[in-house]
């Protein structure tokens, strides 16, 4: 008769004694492989497979370098695999949009477990405009309630390098900054005016929904 494996994991193995049975050496070795970690192409072909999976299930994304588990009521990223992905956020303001002009703006972000952590650096060009209001920023993802925090910086080649500190935005896929040294909502009118080449770079970390 079979015998529980050393490990608890509650797989019966055959023994020597045992009838040959196809069935159950298939039944046997398909509880292994559940117990693997798994790989699929994506979390769509994931799903599609794992119609019922178990808790402690893991599996490993092919499309985003992802390691998954699965917690008993939702698959959750375990580790990014160190693959950071590329977006292009929206930089808003409350009144009028700013602009980049000639410069660059772009992002990056990464899964660590339930947490987002989200880069956005834009550079100002020639033709640029700090519009007016509150600035903002759109996330990769949406945040769950208003865990976020982070830091907004000001690189200035000539002039002093200014800091804030970033918040929740008005939406769950938005941020804004607090202005240096408190001065409140961080706005074109709170700070020496920008030129041509000065850098804004966020960095925030945030619990994703």
């Amino acid at each position: 008769m079979t015998s529980p494996d050393a490990s608890g994991q509650n797989i019966p193995l055959p023994r020597l004694t045992d009838p040959p049975n196809i069935d159950a050496l298939y039944s046997v070795l398909n509880l292994i492989v559940s117990k693997t970690v798994l790989a699929f192409a994506s979390a769509s072909a994931r799903n599609a497979t794992l119609t019922s999976p178990v808790e402690g299930q893991m599996a490993w994304l092919q499309d985003t370098d992802t390691m998954t588990e699965y917690t008993g009521s939702a698959w959750v990223n375990v580790l990014a695999g160190g693959v950071w992905t590329s977006y292009t956020p929206v930089w808003t303001a409350t009144t009028t949009d700013p602009s980049k002009g000639a410069g660059t703006i772009a992002g990056k972000w990464i899964d660590y477990g339930q947490g987002t952590h989200v880069m956005i650096q834009v550079v100002l060009g020639s033709g640029f405009s700090m519009g007016s209001g509150i600035w903002r920023w759109s996330l990769p993802s949406a945040m769950t309630g208003t865990w976020v925090g982070g830091t907004l910086t000001l690189t200035r080649p000539a002039g002093q390098d200014l800091s804030g500190i970033v918040m929740p935005g008005p939406t769950s896929t938005t941020v804004q900054a607090v202005a240096p040294g408190g001065m409140g909502n961080w706005v074109n009118t709170t700070i020496p005016t920008p030129a041509v080449g000065d850098t804004l770079t966020l960095n925030a970390t945030y619990h994703k929904a």
